[in-house]
């Protein structure tokens, strides 16, 4: 009987995670192509007036007559600036989030822009074990400090935050030398 019975938890695990999964990949789940989201239609430059399928327009249409929308220049994905930080698009891609990088100073000032366009969150577990770390600094533009992101800085002794921003989990946590948190109201 016990067999039967773990045999049969088996296969209904199986099909769980099966069907649990199904409409997840690989990339979906690291940072791939989103899920239910389709490439912007392509417009023929050329005025042709046939579709992109090869298909004629309804009588009528002229191909080339339709007002087009110019594409927003495209944001490099990452980078790293000046003083090491790393910077990554989120999604959207209008705004970047900052981590560590290779950035190993003491006094941290997070900068408002990146490439032109906003920095509004710090990522999960950005800064985390840096104790060299004493002082953080975060612009107004920033608007999330994710989870962890400084835990465990025990030469961290001073922060300034905008009033905009959401902290999460356990941002300071193990921040032992903390001792001045000044938060920066909003213009």
């Amino acid at each position: 009987m016990k067999k039967v019975l773990v045999v049969f938890l088996a296969i209904i695990t199986t099909l769980c995670m099966a069907f649990g999964f199904a409409g997840c990949s690989l990339s979906d789940a690291f940072g791939g192509k989103e899920s239910g989201k389709t490439d912007p239609p392509v417009v023929d430059p050329s005025g042709d007036d046939k579709e992109q399928d090869g298909e004629q327009k309804p009588d009528g249409e002229q191909g080339g007559s339709e007002q087009t929308e110019k594409p927003k220049p495209s944001l490099p994905e990452e980078g790293y600036s000046e003083n090491g930080l790393y910077f990554y698009l989120l999604s959207g891609g209008e705004s970047y989030a900052v981590s560590r990088g290779k950035f190993n100073g003491s006094n941290l000032v997070i900068p408002e822009k990146f490439n032109g366009a906003p920095v509004t969150s710090i990522g999960y577990e950005a800064f985390e074990y840096c104790s060299g770390l004493t002082s953080v600094t975060i612009p107004d533009s920033v608007t999330l400090i994710d989870y962890y992101a400084f835990q465990y800085c025990s030469g961290l002794t001073s922060v300034t935050i905008p009033d905009s921003a959401t902290i999460g989990v356990g941002a300071f946590l193990h921040c032992s030398g903390l001792t001045s948190v000044n938060l920066i109201y909003g213009q």
